[in-house]
């Protein structure tokens, strides 16, 4: 059946001197194939290699601070090439360059909101599941 992978499954665990805990949503950018993991009980995005070979992590740690992250469950690719995060424990998102530098905030979400998943068009609209209200909000 070609719709099958012939290669061996691999596991991918191990970032820099640290695991994934509690990973959650991924994506794999299209133009260089690297893969960002949102690693939610330790408050990092973690970028692999197609191989799975560990890269760099995108955020400062867990904390409330501008780069820092308090359980990111979501990520995906912004139609700026930068990195879209649901910060869901501070009730925001964040943008990050692909090499993890802190841009801004991104939008002004309401108090009650609590961004889970995320997901950007092409032409930069951006949708996100809010775990609180269960619903989409979208900008």
């Amino acid at each position: 059946d070609p719709s099958r992978p012939t290669t061996p499954l691999r596991v991918i665990s191990q970032c820099g001197n640290h695991t994934l805990d509690t990973p959650f949503f991924m994506f794999v950018d299209p133009s260089s194939d690297n893969i960002f993991v949102a690693n939610c009980g330790r408050s990092f995005v973690e970028v692999f290699s197609k191989d799975g070979h560990y890269i760099r992590s995108i955020g400062t740690g867990y904390g409330s601070s501008p780069g820092q992250l308090d359980n990111p469950c979501g990520v995906c690719l912004h139609s700026s090439n930068n990195i879209l995060v649901t910060d869901t424990h501070n009730h925001r998102l964040c943008l990050f360059t692909q090499d993890g530098e802190f841009v801004t905030e991104y939008g002004k979400l309401p108090q009650d909101s609590t961004p889970y998943d995320v997901a950007c068009t092409r032409s930069g609209r951006v949708m996100f599941t809010d775990n609180t209200g269960k619903y989409v909000r979208h900008f």
